[in-house]
């Protein structure tokens, strides 16, 4: 009995050192990286606030080749969210993208394997010297009893973490200095031959421009289509001015045909120049938010010192009655521009 006596001594003595130790060691952690990258801070931000371009450099696929991923909402926007499934060294869970601005993005980390937790990632953009920029990542989260005594035995939140943080950010660095992004979009030099369009040239608001093109558009097709010409590519809208003074742009809904062709009566020929070193983005969904991937060329335009020399061309390559799903509609944007392409 003394022996019994003596065990329940010890182990209640350890429930209450455990209990004490609870109360008073840390119940949060918080890990936190930085490097200095070569590149501003648009482009930075960029890399880290699209699920879609920080997959490219998270250093969680190293652990699993085979994470099957997937992504809801716009990419980039708060509401994005970000969902992975892989083995026991990534988990199971999502990211959500709950604030964005020009130089922080905050988001959501939920775990729900191989443990269920809820912490809050950040990503923190700053101005360095020589127009570099200082991004910082960092993590925060909860640690309850009686796991943070449990930590007392294990490696730091920091140690675990913070190696990944390293790495991560060095594959960031490398791609931002090799390859940056503009307003989340790669901006690409590229020839243009000549090109000859059918269409109509017309002076639209910006409050029409969305009934203009659901009148316009297959109209200009039919009318085509009715005077047996084969089109040689997708249908293109091209814009020649862009007044955000007045609110209105001269463009034309055109359609690219062969050289020679005559147009059909109300429409007209437009000819294109052949054009070295203008510059082009791949923009993907709906045509409304394609503004981003105009913005993201202006960016590259005005770093390169480059202008306009010529209309802005959107080639909208994805028939959308065909292709429901707005997330694939693929529209090349092309810039006609003159200036100085050194790097």
């Amino acid at each position: 009995m003394k022996i019994l006596k003596i065990v329940g001594i010890a182990v209640a003595a350890l429930v209450a050192i455990v209990v004490i130790l609870g109360m008073i060691l840390p119940k949060t952690y918080t890990v936190a990286r930085s490097t200095t990258i070569n590149a501003g801070k648009q482009q930075v931000m960029a890399q880290v606030a699209y699920f879609k371009n920080f997959d490219k450099w998270s250093p969680w696929n190293d652990y699993d080749s085979t994470i099957q991923k997937s992504y809801d909402g716009i990419d980039g926007q708060v509401g994005a969210k970000y969902s992975w499934k892989g083995n026991d060294q990534v988990g199971v869970g999502s990211q959500e993208l709950i604030a964005l601005t020009d130089s922080r993005a905050d988001l959501k980390l939920v775990f729900t394997e191989p443990w269920q937790s809820t912490s809050t990632v950040y990503f923190q953009a700053d101005a360095a010297d020589n127009n570099a920029t200082k991004i910082t990542w960092g993590m925060q989260g909860q640690i309850p009893f009686p796991m943070n005594v449990m930590c007392l035995f294990m490696p730091s939140m920091d140690s675990m973490i913070g190696k990944d943080f390293d790495k991560g950010l060095a594959k960031l660095k490398t791609i931002c200095e090799s390859n940056p992004l503009y307003n989340g979009y790669e901006v690409k030099s590229v020839d243009l031959d000549t090109k000859t369009y059918i269409g109509k040239k017309s002076t639209v608001s910006f409050a029409d421009m969305s009934a203009y093109f659901m009148k316009t558009m297959p109209e200009t097709y039919t009318a085509v289509a009715k005077a047996g010409i084969q089109l040689t590519g997708a249908p293109c809208g091209l814009y020649f001015t862009w007044d955000t003074v007045a609110q209105k742009t001269d463009m034309a809904i055109a359609m690219p045909v062969a050289p020679g062709t005559k147009a059909p009566k109300g429409l007209e020929v437009i000819t294109l120049p052949a054009a070295q070193g203008s510059i082009m983005v791949a923009y993907m969904g709906d045509y409304m938010g394609s503004m981003k991937a105009h913005q993201g060329l202006g960016m590259y335009m005005a770093q390169k010192q480059l202008q306009m020399n010529g209309p802005a061309v959107e080639e909208y390559v994805t028939d959308p009655m065909q292709e429901k799903d707005t997330t694939k509609w693929l529209t090349n944007i092309y810039y006609y521009v003159k200036g100085n392409i050194a790097q």
